[in-house]
């Protein structure tokens, strides 16, 4: 599919439909060619199965790391419930 510039770098473009994975590893990875590639996902049944609603019902209660403390360099801990709840609700630019 060629090259796609703006203004800070030319970044190569495939769309999964035409890449194989020997291609991949033969034409970039193999060169250290940085590649995007469009349309990987379509099929992956996460886009179908995970959810707002599925995370809340199955993850709820789990805590992960969001961040860390600028002073104390200490984890940052939210559960998914909150951090759902935080993602529905926020309205900052900054957050």
């Amino acid at each position: 599919e060629g090259f796609e510039s703006n203004n800070y770098s030319r970044v190569c473009v495939e769309s999964t439909e035409h890449l194989t994975k020997n291609e991949f590893i033969e034409n970039y990875e193999s060169l250290s060619i940085p590649l995007l590639i469009r349309n990987s996902t379509q099929d992956w049944p996460a886009l179908i199965n995970w959810n707002f609603d599925t995370l809340e019902k199955d993850f709820s209660q789990y805590e992960f790391m969001c961040g860390e403390d600028e002073q104390t360099y200490e984890p940052i801990m939210i559960t998914m419930g909150n951090f759902l709840n935080y993602m529905k609700t926020n309205l900052d630019n900054n957050p």
